[in-house]
């Protein structure tokens, strides 16, 4: 019989729009082949490889009782298409191969070729027709299985071809078989944007073959941008239990943790390793995630560790420069003044080094530009925020913060342009909008300034802080005088003693003609805002009122003592 040799369908051969016929044979492999023919049997079908004793035994009893024939007529057929293979004449092998199954319509071999070389003919239909003929004809489908699949695929028959990948894998334990297999139906199910099942096919693989880890990885990056992490987490745990020992699967479930929100099951399994002499991979995901969770101390620790061997790192001079300026800052709200100056140097000389090491990243311009507000260097920071918004024309973060820069130098015509640039790139940004109110209301455009506390309050309608200050924008312009009432009660409500609430309630008071009322809060407002010279004039306006004039000269007096340049304080004292 004509033994079948496979080809290389899955290894040497392109995608299935593009399927090679068959490796090159030379001249003596043919005449090899053509011996083996002679010795073959009539029915040309390969014998079963999982024959038992048994089997065996009954078939060399029928062979001892009915000598095996074969047709020579498709022996020569067959080997004339072969031969017309070779010279590259593929129609002239069709009629060769289409020849020989007149003689012998049982080989799978010859339907096999004979499909072949109607694929290099692009003749895909033919191809399909010949294959499903040849299915019903033989016993082997194993060999012609695998080009019908590759056929569908090609005619983009998609689900057939899949139907034909599985009916394959039912039919054969051979791990190659199952694994090129497996591998066009990860193919063809992420043509249909499957990928779920692309991602199940790869543990199937890998479950197959443990030594395929690359399919696993695959399937964790799937799940991972599908989303699906629980998946993932599923898929990495599988690799560490495999591979115990091995840092990088026990990092990689970190970083999953990480990404979920939940860095502090990441450090868990990244702490033991770091202080085990971990990779420098190690140290630097997890200074980065105590840089997360708000633990600078223990970030500084790690990450400056990493700095002693490497210092030109982008992403260790970004977190080292984010951890110093965080130290800095929590130094000058405890008012150590001289170690908050130390942070704050490294923080600057950091995100200077990340600037030289690579100026196409935001981070670098600013960080460092808050770093000098930080330390008053108004104009250096201007500078960074500038030079960074030359790199990035469409970051909101960068003209918002040189408007909010601007509006500390009490220029407040720049800091407006600024701030309205952010919000002409993010519309829905507070901080911009929070800026800007404060600015319109020093420079006296206070209906603009009320829009603004009023887009603010949409977004926050119970916070505290815009309550209190448009209703102080309405107080002093004496309108909506119970609406301004009702939001500052709401603002002390949640913060009772707040000094500058108790003043606004005052002067709402004061404006509504109430000034028995407003004297009582503005005194509050005084004892808990110490010397405050808008409390002590607003004081010595009620007194005004009241009649008792010694007592408001004595308010507006120290008043005048705080803010000698108040023209206004000393018109009422005139």
């Amino acid at each position: 019989m004509i033994q079948s040799f496979r080809r290389g369908l899955w290894s040497d051969e392109p995608s299935p729009r593009f399927i090679s016929v068959r490796h090159n044979l030379s001249g003596v492999v043919l005449l090899i082949l053509g011996v083996a023919l002679l010795a073959g049997c009539s029915s040309w079908k390969p014998l079963s490889e999982s024959r038992t004793p048994s089997q065996a035994e009954s078939d060399t009893a029928k062979a001892v009782e009915k000598p095996r024939q074969y047709d020579t007529r498709a022996i020569q057929h067959y080997m004339e298409g072969v031969n017309a293979e070779l010279q590259g004449n593929y129609a002239m092998a069709v009629l060769e191969y289409r020849e020989a199954l007149r003689f012998d319509s049982t080989s799978a071999t010859i339907y096999s070729e004979l499909a072949r070389a109607y694929i290099r003919l692009q003749k895909y239909h033919r191809a399909e027709g010949v294959l499903e003929r040849g299915l019903k004809q033989t016993d082997d489908s194993t060999d012609l299985l695998p080009i019908l699949g590759q056929v569908y695929s090609a005619l983009d028959k998609l689900d057939q071809a899949k139907n034909v990948y599985n009916r394959l894998l039912s039919i054969t334990d051979d791990t190659q078989v199952r694994f090129e297999a497996l591998t066009h139906l990860a193919e063809i199910n992420a043509q249909q944007k499957s990928y779920p099942e692309v991602a199940r096919i790869y543990e199937k693989i890998y479950n197959h073959d443990p030594d395929r880890v690359q399919y696993l990885l695959k399937a964790r990056e799937i799940y991972r941008r599908l989303g699906k992490y629980d998946a993932a987490k599923r898929v990495v745990q599988t690799l560490r239990s495999d591979y115990p020992t091995r840092e990088r699967y026990q990092v990689e479930m970190a970083q999953l943790y990480a990404e979920t929100g939940n860095p502090d099951s990441a450090i868990s399994i990244l702490k033991p390793l770091q202080q085990s002499n971990g990779s420098r991979e190690v140290s630097l995901l997890l200074g980065e995630l105590y840089f997360k969770v708000g633990k600078m101390d223990s970030a500084y620790t790690v990450l400056t560790e990493v700095s002693r061997t490497d210092t030109s790192d982008v992403r260790l001079l970004y977190y080292l420069g984010g951890t110093t300026l965080n130290l800095g800052e929590e130094a000058m709200e405890e008012q150590d003044t001289v170690q908050a100056q130390r942070y704050f140097d490294e923080a600057e000389q950091y995100y200077r080094s990340l600037i030289e090491a690579n100026n196409t990243l935001m981070g670098g311009y600013y960080g460092l530009g808050i770093v000098l507000r930080n330390q008053e260097d108004y104009t250096g920071a201007v500078q960074a925020f500038s030079e960074g918004m030359e790199q990035f024309p469409k970051e909101h973060q960068l003209p918002e913060q040189l408007g909010i820069t601007y509006y500390f130098m009490e220029q407040y015509d720049s800091s407006r342009v600024y701030l309205n640039k952010a919000l002409s790139l993010d519309s829905t940004l507070v901080r911009p909008k929070h800026f800007l109110a404060f600015t319109y209301d020093q420079l006296g455009k206070l209906d603009s300034a009320e829009v603004m506390y009023r887009r603010l309050l949409e977004a926050s309608p119970n916070e505290p802080l815009y309550l209190n200050n448009l209703a102080y924008l309405y107080a002093i312009q004496g309108k909506r005088l119970q609406k301004a009432l009702t939001m500052v009660n709401a603002a002390l409500q949640e913060v009772p003693d707040n000094g500058s609430y108790l003043d606004t309630k005052g002067w709402v008071l004061y404006q509504m003609g109430k000034y028995k009322k407003a004297r009582k809060y503005l005194e509050q407002a005084l004892e808990l805002s110490g010397a405050n010279a808008e409390v002590l004039e607003h004081l010595g306006d009620v007194y005004t009122k009241l009649g008792q004039e010694p007592k408001a000269e004595s308010f507006y007096n120290r008043a005048l003592e705080l803010d000698p340049e108040n023209k206004q304080i000393r018109q009422k004292l005139q």
